[in-house]
């Protein structure tokens, strides 16, 4: 790849000026057909899919003005999985991505592993052909040649699919979304960010997919394997106590692999105890629902950890923003605020009507065993008797 640049002002190796033309590589790059495989176990999203799709496809008319999808939701609910199926999809319509994918994992809600934008701009400058050297220092540069090269493959029709995965901030994001008004993005993101972009949220599996999903999952790992089928009961039992989520679901399965001679009661029977049930859906490092509850758990501040650790105290299916501030013993408006907050991380969700909040089941679990642990602290004993007068 090679750029050719007039009356510009030089920055390093890398140039900005007001007539850029870049010249690309004959070949496409094999960096662009980096996406990661899909998974033979998907089901229950064809309407998000099709709902994202509809937003990738070209010269789809006037009314589509943006081409982002920000895809959001709980932790463990399957927004990359989405993803990834949608992209692979895209990519297989003839003329969609004819210049491939671009993926990158941003490890957003990993500390130790979160890429900044001006680190991911480098490795996506390379998957397009850019050498090391002419990659530029700074992060607004690394942006502009980045967006440049998209708008070139663009216009030689090697349109370009980018996916940006487990982004944890706008600012993250920013600077990778392309803007020459014809290369498509998704993302992905446990909060629901303003970057421009329509918005799409995940929601859990409903008790069938769930079932199916499970049977999946099983076959893959067990060909011959038809307890699914031979127990619907038990398989229903295990499907509800791994309250749709698609993590958890996918771990169930896999400790039923690991034992074909267990019964799906026996997990469902494991699984009934609230106290345990956290501990007993996990089977490695890693693989773990509690292990990426804690990911979300550890960037709340104190006021935000403080009420997310008391909702559980709410014995109903939801709650209301005033029972919340009794529970808190704080102002409506700021636990408002807070639950907003919360409701946008995807650690709570709004209720059925303006005003009321409820948990997915195993963070209402996850979130009471923080509470029990911080139970001095927050005092929780009197936040219960706050609530009494309010129920």
């Amino acid at each position: 790849m090679s750029n050719k640049i007039s009356g510009g002002v030089y920055f390093h190796a890398v140039i900005q000026g007001r007539n850029i033309t870049v010249q690309l590589p004959p070949q496409i790059t094999p960096a662009l057909s980096g996406l990661p495989a899909a998974s033979r176990t998907f089901t229950g999203r064809h309407k998000d899919v099709e709902r994202l799709l509809e937003g990738l496809a070209p010269d789809s008319g006037p009314q589509r003005a943006v081409l982002v999808a920000a895809v959001a939701g709980l932790a463990g609910v399957g927004k990359t999985e989405l993803v990834v199926q949608t992209a692979a999809r895209a990519l297989k319509k003839p003329g969609w991505f004819p210049g491939g994918v671009l993926f990158v994992d941003m490890f957003g809600y990993d500390t130790n592993r979160r890429l900044s934008p001006k680190r991911a701009l480098s490795g996506l400058l390379r998957a397009l052909g850019m050498p090391g050297e002419h990659i530029p220092h700074d992060l607004q540069d690394r942006s502009r040649l980045y967006r440049s090269v998209l708008a070139a493959f663009a216009e030689q029709g090697r349109r370009i699919l980018v996916v940006i995965d487990n982004v944890y901030s706008a600012e993250q994001a920013r600077p990778l979304l392309p803007t020459d008004g014809t290369t498509a993005a998704l993302l992905t993101s446990r909060h629901t960010l303003d970057v421009g972009a329509r918005l799409h949220d995940v929601d859990i599996l409903d008790e069938h997919a769930s079932i199916e999903l499970l049977r999946q999952a099983l076959d893959v790992a067990r060909p011959a394997d038809t307890r699914v089928m031979d127990t619907p009961q038990d398989a229903a039992a295990v499907a509800r106590l791994c309250a749709g989520l698609p993590l958890a679901l996918r771990i169930a399965a896999a400790l039923l692999a690991d034992t074909p001679a267990r019964p799906l009661a026996s997990l469902a029977r494991a699984l009934e105890a609230e106290h345990s049930r956290l501990d007993r859906l996990r089977r490695e490092k890693g693989e773990a629902v509690r292990a990426v509850f804690d990911l979300s758990y550890q960037h709340l501040d104190h006021q935000h950890a403080y009420l997310f650790r008391l909702l559980p105290l709410n014995p109903g299916p939801d709650l209301s923003t005033e029972t919340a501030a009794h529970l808190a013993d704080l102002d409506p408006i700021e636990v408002e605020q807070l639950l907003h907050d919360l409701a946008r991380a995807h650690l709570i969700e709004p209720g059925h009507s303006w005003g009321r909040w409820r948990l997915h089941d195993l963070v209402r679990l996850y979130a009471d065993e923080h509470g029990r642990t911080s139970a001095d602290t927050d005092q929780r004993t009197k936040a219960a008797s706050r609530l009494a007068p309010t129920t």
